[in-house]
């Protein structure tokens, strides 16, 4: 036999085979059809189920727009007493302060932070030199006076 000829095959084979195929073909088709069948159920129960889960939320909704929420009036009263006591200790501690501290204008030899020998005797000799300067001064001016009239 030569590599491309066909075989010749028999009648019934090709009619059995054939009918082999027709028949899984029916198989198939009639799977398709309940499968179809199913789907188109399941796609009627989810359809009925959006519309519940629609009106579910509808309601929802409606019954959310009509909540209205109202605080209680805040009682402040403890609020006020606190601030009430706070500003009465305020006030009492004004009042309890200390003397206001009045300016005085002092001439100090000797400052309390200086007490050495060296200190007293330098400022004590340039007041006592101070002195006799203007008693001197005062002197001339009495003897210029008399002496220009």
């Amino acid at each position: 036999m030569k590599p491309n000829e066909e075989t010749p095959m028999d009648e019934t084979t090709l009619k059995d085979v054939l009918s082999d195929h027709v028949q899984e073909l029916k198989d198939i088709n009639d799977f398709i059809k309940k499968h179809q069948s199913q789907v188109e159920q399941k796609d009627k129960l989810l359809l009925e189920k959006e519309k519940l889960t629609q009106a579910l939320l509808s309601n929802f909704e409606a019954k959310f727009k009509s909540i209205i929420i109202q605080a209680p009036k805040p009682d402040l009263s403890e609020v006020n007493a606190t601030l009430d006591r706070r500003l009465t200790n305020i006030n009492q501690t004004i009042e309890k302060r200390p003397i206001p501290i009045t300016r005085q204008l002092r001439l100090t030899l000797f400052p309390e932070q200086i007490r050495s020998v060296e200190y007293v005797k330098a400022v004590l000799t340039r007041v006592i030199w101070c002195i006799l300067t203007l008693v001197f001064m005062i002197f001339v001016y009495l003897l210029t006076d008399k002496h220009m009239k």
